[in-house]
Order: C-alpha cells, then sequence, then structure tokens
C-alpha cells in the first residue's frame, strides 16, 4: 500500500521522533531517580580510570561512614607476577600504567592490600571479570573459583564473584590469585560494603534488563503462536528467533543472577553466540519483508551469516579460544561487510516504494545502528571519554544504549508485522465478504441442481414407467395373446427398464445420503421374512442363470433387528443381485446370527470368484463397479449398502468365503420385542388413540351397500365392462355415455344417480400420452369409465362444463397448471369426500407429498407404480366415497324420521299439557266447595262439577264424558 502525500510519511516520523525522545526521558528519569543512591556514593569514591596513582590519596582503615557511603571501591592494590611470593618478594604498586602492561602478561597475577574498616553487617567483597581467582586473608585461603579445575566455558566479563568476610576481618591482609592471559587490568573490578546495599546496587543498574528480556520474550512466544497457526509466514518465525536471541541475551546481562544460581557462568559464556545466531534472523526478516527485489542477494547473506553461526556455536564447545577470536576479532569484519550490503539495498528499497512497511523497516534499521555504535564507541573505546569529554548523560545512558536500539527496532519489526496482520485481516474481511457472496450464489446453485435432480429424476421415471407399464400390459395379454419368443423379448425389455428405475432410484437415495435428508422408520424385524421376500421376488433372476437360493435362517429362532423394514429389504436387494449377478455356478445363501454387543450379524455368501485385493479399495466408491467377466454395474449398490448400514447403527463388511466365494455381511441391532409383541403395541396404541378422539359412543348407522353390488350394474344405455380407453389414441378427451347434467358445478358433486347403480366414472389427467395410455392398460379389466384430459386447464374445463368424475387421476408436474394448482382450485368447489384426488408423481419425497396432501389430495402414489398397487388405491378411494355418500344418505333418513317423531311426540305432549290442566282446575274447585259446604252441600256441589265437566267434554270424546257422568252418580 503506497502512502499518498509525503506529508503522511512526516507525520509518521514526528510520531517515531516523539517516542525515541520518549523512551530517552524515560531512561534519565531512571538513570537519575533510582539509582541516584547507589550510583552517587559509587561515583565519589570511583577515580577516572579505576586505578590508584600519585595523585590518588589511599583509603584509610578508619574513619569510613558507611551510612554515607554504603558501597566502596578499593584502590591502592599492590601486584606481584609469578608463583606464590615469598617473604622477600618485591610488590609493585597497581596504578595506571601497570594496569595497561598486565595486557602484555601471561601466567600468575597476584594482588594485595590492607583491608579498610568494614561494615558492621554481612560484610562482602564482590569480584569481577575474572575467569579464575583465589581469595587469602593473611594467607589462609577464603574463597576460590575456577582455579583448581579450570573450567574453559566461562566469559570473564560476566563472571561476579561475592566473598563473605567478618567484621573483624578489617586491617587484615587480603591477598588475591588470578590466572592472568593477556589483558589489561578491568577499570572496576571490585566492591566493599554489605550484602544487601551490594545487592541492591546491581538491582538499581540490572532490573531494567529484565524488563527488556520479558518484553522481548513475550513479543517472541506470541510471534511463535501465530507462526504455528500459519507456517507460510516466514516473517512470524525470523522475528520470534530474533526476540527470543534478544529476549535471552538481555536477560544474561543480569550478573545479580550468580547469586542466587550456582554454575549459571556457563550461560553467560554461550551467550555471546546469540549475537550471531540474531544476527542471521534479522537478514532473514528482512529477505521476506523486501519481497522478491532482492531475494537472491538476501539469501546469500543469511547463507554467509547461517555458516558463521555455525562455526561459532561448534567452537564454543571445541575450541574457546577460536570462539572468542570469532566473536571479538572476525564478526565486526562480517558484520560491516553484511549490514553494508543491506543498507544500500534497504536504502533503494525504500525509495522505490514509499509505504507504511518500509518506513518502519528503515526506522528500526536506521536507529539499530546508532544505538548500537553509541553502545560500541562507549563500551570498546574508553580511552575516547578524557579525549572527547562526553556529556554526563550520555555516560549514564552507555549502558541502556544496546538495550534501547534493540528494543526500536524490535519495536519496528512489530509494527511491520501488525501491518502485516492488519493487511491479512482486512484482507480476510473482503475475502469473508465475497465468500458469503459465493455461498449466497452457490445455495442458488445448488437449489437449481435440486430442482434439476428431482426434474430429471421425473423425466426418466416418466418414460421409463410407460415402457415398463405397457411391456406388462402386453404380457397380461393386453393387445392379445403372445407367443414365447414375444414374451422373452418382452420380458427383457421389462428387466431393463425396472434396471433403469432402480439405477434412477440408487442415484436420489445417495443424493439424499450425501444431504442427510434420507428419513428412516426403524421398528422390529424378522430378517428370515425379509430375506424371504427378497429371495422369492430375486429367485427367477436365480434360475435363468441356473443358480440356488437358500434363506438358511431357522424358524422361530428369536432374531429380531431394529431397522427400517424398506431399507432393509433394499440392503438385501442389492447384496443378493449383486451375489446373483457375478456367480456364475453354485448357491446364493442368506444366513443370519446373533453377535456381540447386543447386535445380529446377517450375511450373503456366494460361490462366485470372489473379490480381488486391487478391486476392494475402490469397491465402495461410488460409479466404481468391480469388473467382471459375468457383467459390472455402475457401483451404486455397495456404496448406498455400506452407508444404510452405518445410518442404522451397524457395520459392513465384505472378503472371501470359507471354501470359495464371497461374503459380504452386515450387523444390526437387536429388537428388544419381537414383530409380533411391537404390531401388537402398534395397534393397542393406534385403537387407544381412536378411543381418545371419539369419547362418547356415537349411534351405529347401516352400512353402506357392499360397492361390487352397487357400482357393478351397467348404467342406462351403456354395456357392462365398457370404457373409455377403447377410443383411439388421438383422441384428446374420451368420454363415457354418461349424461352430464347442468348441476355440476354446485358447490357439492351431484348425488351421483346415474352412478351409483352403474360404473364409476375415473377423470385422467396427464400431459404425456405414454401415461394416458399406461392408465388405460391398467384400468382396462376394471368396471370403470374413463375420461381424459391432456392437462390441467383441459380438466377444469371439464369439470365446470359439467362432467361429474367419481375419481381423478392426476399428474403433478404439468405444463401451465401443476396438479397442486389444479387440486387447489377443485377443493374450492368440493370437499375431498365429495369427489376424490389421487396424484401421480415421480417425486418421492417426504415435502413432495405433503405439499400434495395440503393441497387436498386424498392420496399420493409415487412413480413407478404397478397395476396393482394403482387398483387398490382407486377402489379403496371410491369406497370411500360410496361410504360417504351412503352416510349423508343416511343422516338425511334419520333426520326426516326424528323430525317426524318430534312432531308427532310435540302434539302429544301439548294435548296432554291441556288435559293436566282441567284436571288440576277441577281439584281446585273440589278442595275449595269441600271448604265451603257440608257434605251434603259438597256432594251437590261436586255432581253439578261433574256434569259441568261431562258436558265440555261431550263435545269432544263422548266416552269419557260418559264415564264422568258415572263417577257423578
Amino acid at each position: 500500500m503506497r502512502c499518498k502525500p509525503m506529508g503522511h510519511m512526516r507525520r509518521i516520523g514526528r510520531t517515531g521522533l516523539l517516542m525515541i525522545l520518549a523512551v530517552l526521558g524515560g531512561w534519565f528519569l531512571i538513570a537519575g531517580g533510582l539509582g541516584a543512591e547507589v550510583a552517587g556514593a559509587a561515583a565519589d569514591s570511583r577515580t577516572d580510570s579505576g586505578m590508584t596513582d600519585s595523585s590518588k590519596q589511599p583509603v584509610k582503615p578508619s574513619g569510613v561512614d558507611w551510612e554515607q557511603y554504603p558501597v566502596r571501591y578499593m584502590i591502592n592494590w599492590q601486584f606481584y607476577l609469578g608463583e606464590e611470593p615469598g617473604p622477600g618478594a618485591k610488590w609493585t604498586p597497581l596504578d595506571e600504567a601497570a594496569g595497561k602492561r598486565l595486557a602484555d602478561y601471561k601466567g600468575t597475577l597476584w594482588l594485595k592490600r590492607e583491608l579498610p574498616e568494614l561494615p558492621p553487617r554481612d560484610p562482602y567483597m564482590v569480584l569481577s571479570e575474572f575467569k579464575h581467582a583465589e581469595v587469602f586473608l593473611d594467607g589462609k585461603s577464603v574463597y576460590e573459583f575456577n582455579m583448581r579445575n579450570p573450567d574453559p566455558y566461562m566469559n570473564p566479563a560476566a563472571a561476579l564473584l561475592p566473598v563473605r568476610l567478618s567484621p573483624d576481618d578489617a586491617g587484615k591482609t587480603v591477598s588475591i590469585k588470578l590466572l592472568w592471559d593477556r589483558k589489561p587490568m578491568p577499570s572496576y573490578w571490585n566492591n566493599l560494603g554489605d550484602r544487601f546495599t551490594i545487592f541492591k546496587s546491581f538491582i538499581a543498574r540490572e532490573w531494567i534488563l529484565l524488563v527488556y528480556g520479558v518484553i522481548f520474550l513475550i513479543s517472541g512466544t506470541i510471534s511463535l503462536f501465530m507462526f504455528l497457526r500459519r507456517r507460510q509466514e516466514l516473517l512470524y518465525f525470523w522475528f520470534t528467533i530474533l526476540t527470543y536471541c534478544a529476549g535471552t541475551g538481555m536477560i544474561t546481562l543480569i550478573t545479580a543472577l550468580q547469586w542466587f544460581f550456582d554454575g549459571i557462568y556457563r550461560l553467560y559464556y554461550f551467550r555471546d553466540a546469540l549475537l550471531t545466531i540474531g544476527i542471521t534472523a534479522n537478514i532473514g526478516f528482512y529477505t521476506v519483508a523486501l519481497g522478491k527485489e532482492y531475494q537472491r542477494t538476501y539469501r546469500v547473506l543469511i547463507g554467509v551469516m547461517g555458516t558463521y553461526s555455525l562455526v561459532t556455536v561448534a567452537a564454543a564447545f571445541i575450541h574457546p579460544g577460536l570462539y572468542v577470536s570469532l566473536l571479538v576479532q572476525w564478526l565486526p569484519y562480517v558484520m560491516l561487510a553484511l549490514f553494508s550490503v543491506m543498507t544500500y539495498t534497504l536504502a533503494r528499497y525504500i525509495r522505490n516504494h514509499r509505504t507504511r512497511e518500509t518506513f518502519w523497516l528503515g526506522f528500526g534499521y536506521v536507529f539499530l545502528l546508532i544505538f548500537g555504535f553509541l553502545h560500541v564507541l562507549l563500551n570498546y573505546f574508553a580511552f575516547l571519554q578524557d579525549r572527547l569529554q562526553w556529556p554526563r548523560l550520555l555516560l549514564e545512558l552507555s549502558p541502556h544504549m544496546l538495550p534501547v536500539g534493540i528494543l526500536l527496532f524490535l519495536f519496528s519489526l512489530a509494527m511491520v508485522i501488525f501491518g502485516r496482520f492488519s493487511e491479512v485481516h482486512r484482507q480476510l474481511q473482503r475475502y469473508a465478504r465475497e465468500l458469503a457472496a459465493k455461498n449466497e450464489e452457490m445455495a442458488v446453485y445448488d437449489q437449481l441442481k435440486d430442482d434439476f435432480l428431482r426434474n430429471t429424476s421425473h423425466e426418466l421415471r416418466t418414460p421409463l414407467h410407460g415402457i415398463a407399464g405397457l411391456t406388462e400390459s402386453l404380457l397380461d395379454g393386453a393387445a392379445g395373446p403372445v407367443d414365447g419368443h414375444m414374451k422373452g423379448n418382452l420380458q427383457l425389455i421389462l428387466d431393463s427398464s425396472n434396471r433403469l428405475l432402480r439405477l434412477v432410484n440408487d442415484i436420489l437415495d445417495l443424493y439424499h445420503m450425501m444431504h442427510r435428508d434420507l428419513k428412516l422408520k426403524p421398528e422390529p424385524v424378522d430378517p428370515r421374512q425379509a430375506a424371504g421376500v427378497v429371495i422369492a421376488a430375486l429367485t427367477p433372476l436365480a434360475r435363468r442363470k441356473g443358480l440356488a437360493t437358500h434363506v438358511g435362517i431357522p424358524e422361530n429362532n428369536g432374531l429380531a433387528v431394529h431397522a427400517d423394514p424398506n431399507r432393509l429389504e433394499q440392503i438385501l436387494y442389492n447384496l443378493i443381485g449383486n451375489a446373483i449377478r457375478y456367480t456364475v455356478e453354485g448357491a446364493v445363501t442368506v444366513v443370519a446370527e446373533p453377535a456381540p454387543g447386543g447386535m445380529v450379524t446377517i450375511a450373503v455368501e456366494d460361490t462366485g470368484p470372489g473379490i480381488t485385493p486391487e478391486r476392494m479399495t475402490t469397491l465402495f466408491q461410488p460409479f466404481a463397479a468391480a469388473e467382471s467377466s459375468s457383467g459390472g454395474g455402475t457401483g451404486l449398490g455397495l456404496s448406498i449398502t455400506k452407508q444404510l448400514v452405518e445410518m442404522q447403527g451397524g457395520t459392513f463388511a465384505i472378503g472371501p468365503r470359507p471354501g470359495g466365494g464371497t461374503r459380504a455381511s452386515f450387523t444390526l441391532p437387536a429388537a428388544l420385542v419381537s414383530p409380533e409383541q411391537s404390531a401388537a403395541e402398534g395397534a393397542a396404541a393406534a385403537w387407544t388413540e381412536l378411543a381418545s378422539l371419539a369419547p362418547e359412543p356415537a349411534a351405529v348407522l347401516p352400512l353402506a351397500p357392499a360397492f361390487d353390488e352397487g357400482w357393478n350394474d351397467a348404467a342406462a344405455g351403456s354395456e357392462p365392462g365398457s370404457n373409455a380407453a377403447d377410443a383411439p389414441n388421438n383422441a384428446p378427451v374420451v368420454t363415457s355415455p354418461l349424461p352430464v347434467t347442468a348441476n355440476a358445478r354446485k358447490t357439492s358433486v351431484a348425488p351421483m344417480d346415474d352412478t351409483l347403480h352403474g360404473q364409476p366414472t375415473i377423470l385422467l389427467v396427464d400431459d404425456e400420452p405414454i401415461n394416458l395410455q399406461v392408465l388405460q392398460h391398467y384400468l382396462r379389466g376394471e368396471p370403470y369409465r374413463l375420461l381424459q384430459a391432456k392437462d390441467g386447464q383441459e380438466a377444469l374445463r371439464l369439470l365446470a362444463g359439467g362432467a361429474k368424475p367419481n375419481l381423478i387421476l392426476l399428474d403433478v408436474m404439468m405444463p401451465h397448471l401443476t396438479g397442486y394448482e389444479v387440486c387447489q382450485r377443485i377443493r374450492e368447489q368440493w370437499s375431498p369426500n365429495e369427489l376424490p384426488i389421487i396424484l401421480l408423481s415421480a417425486r418421492n419425497r417426504i415435502v413432495d407429498m405433503t405439499q400434495g396432501f395440503d393441497a387436498g389430495a386424498n392420496d399420493y402414489i409415487s412413480k413407478p407404480f404397478s397395476q396393482g398397487e394403482l387398483l387398490a388405491r382407486v377402489h379403496i378411494q371410491l369406497k370411500l366415497a360410496q361410504f360417504h355418500h351412503s352416510l349423508e344418505e343416511q343422516v338425511v333418513l334419520r333426520t326426516h324420521e326424528l323430525e317426524e317423531a318430534n312432531r308427532i311426540l310435540a302434539g302429544s305432549v301439548r294435548e296432554t299439557a291441556e288435559a293436566l290442566t282441567e284436571v288440576s282446575v277441577l281439584e281446585e274447585r273440589n278442595r275449595i266447595a269441600h271448604e265451603m259446604h257440608d257434605v251434603v252441600g259438597h256432594t251437590l256441589t261436586a255432581a253439578i262439577v261433574q256434569l259441568e265437566a261431562a258436558k265440555k267434554l261431550s263435545d269432544r270424546d263422548f266416552g269419557k264424558s260418559v264415564e264422568r257422568l258415572d263417577v257423578s252418580k
């Protein structure tokens, strides 16, 4: 990504400069604050060069203020060259000039002086930068390091030798024996003070190194994690190596660790080898960051520096002297050459590519060179300090020059990685959006593929169904007697069409399995019964090849599996069919036996040639049928079989049969109950559900007359058994002589007065003439009248014109109007009980059937179907329609009878009420008369009342009036 204006680069540069100033200011505060106490005291007691000379006054052993100066540097030492000095040995003052002359000496060096007054608590003398040392107090050895068994793996610059003293040792002579190897005396090599204060002074100087190290190691760990997730990104790999080298190097610069860990000095020895490895990682990082422009050049640099690193590491173990030479003498020249090439290539790359990434690459590289140069200048050229008079701030920050430079450098490289990561994140977001769009597009394509597959299967099934249906009709003698030769040819056509139909079904099953939408209905199944059904169906095929078929499962064996019965038969069809196809002579046997783990093993064994080992690898791959001299197949059977078995919780295996042949076996879970018990429980549950739907007993109505009795008679004006299918095939509509009334378009079908005692009328609706022909042949021998419609629109016109079919056979896939739409329009006027509709379709998915029933269909038949299935379903729908019509008539009759009975009952109740009213009036009069008159008067009054009542009653019923007169007597 190129930065648009140069002003953007300037803003980035100002940001980087402010960051550097902030870092430098922080370290200035650290140097001036946290280390003020210890560093100030040490500075007051330290000479310019750390050596004694004539201008410096010796430290007196008395009057030392340890509170004000807790850490002291001892001067006024004397030295002796040679083995152990005797009593008359000549000791020489150790001044600056003498210290420089030691650079030419190799051997034993002795140092001595008198100890000053010591701190009252836990005094220590700490020596540094010595590889071998032994300390004596008044001639007695009190400390030894690497003297008796010298260890070559030692870095003197990092050695820290703490010598424990006692406050009573003040005034004693301390002698130090050193093994010297041609180097000048260090400028600051001893400290005297109490243990806590000395350790505190080390921590004050070195704690920041621990912070650097932890930051670098955490950065390296994050980078390593990112590299492990994306191994193709070598930028993370090189950054991980670089940060681990820097972090380990920073931590091993902390000399205070030697207070706690013995033997850690060896780690300091191998520490400097990390420098060469880090330089190699640096070159590798820039190789990846700069891309292919300078790839060949940087690969050469990686090869050179990588080889140098390997030689250095090997020399560290083999030859310590060569190891030191490679690091101290030769490495600067190698670095000069490598960084010169890198500087040139990086400058050209930044000039040609002004991007954020190149800015950070150049920024980190430049500041690494600047701070690295200052570090070398201030530490390796100490003699320039007196001549150039370095600023105090620069001197205070000199220990931090290299860490700060490395920190800024790694920060810049981290910004490069962050930029790459951000770019990758943006790309991922873009790719995610593109992928989402592609997924939506693929979903559309997938739906189109599904539609294509369903429509293609329909188009394939339709002609195949027609071929199979017509062939079957011809074999049944629909066109007359068939001789033996023609019958064989027709049988061959029928077998071929059925084979193609099975292939279409296998392809659809495989598709449903791939999309995991194949529905299973497991239930207890008797494997012997299922095998018997399949064997019975395939026995004619086996006999034509001279093969015997056996079901080797004994009766009443108690074996039952929990599986989908239809899919179990499909599995057996595939396995037994394959066995018959590939077996030349012998037999095909089906066996079953219990298996461990609550399973049942079912196996199909044959005596064929078997399966070659090289074909076993592709045996279950779709469309990879094994080749055989007996013929081949598509290879879908075993693939579908294996998946069907696994979907039902079993396993499938195929292999050689003992004695020759092939044994294909599969396991299925054993059923917990027998199939008979399961069927009984299912029936009981069904009756319970029916009882819950009708909790109150209903009146029992007379049954309708038998279907065959009521509808087998010929209608007026037609002969029994006449069929519209006898009309020519080119007739667009074949109708019966049944009269068409004007009542056809009422909200319900007419009462079918002319069909209840005649032949039922069936309307055939299909856009394929061959399908209409197949339906005619299937229904030819039945007492039905047939009407034909070439599409849904013509069927609706027939119904609107007054046609009154008793049943409609309606195809689903038709032009203009689908079967679903035609069914919905018919249901707007006629209910399913009034006009049954059976949908015919090659679509056999649950969703298709559900859509058909939702449209108002009474039944749904999937193509291909047999003549028996079609006749059975047509018969039951006509029977149900007749029952419905009979029930309506019975309801009307019963309603009329109830109305008449209700009318008679209402009249009787009214008369009874009037009579009861008169009787109550008479009784009330009698009671009143009884109260008003005596016995005689009451009798007369009652007689008069009875006479009056009899007189009134005589007008309507003379007999009753006479009875009343008799009572009055």
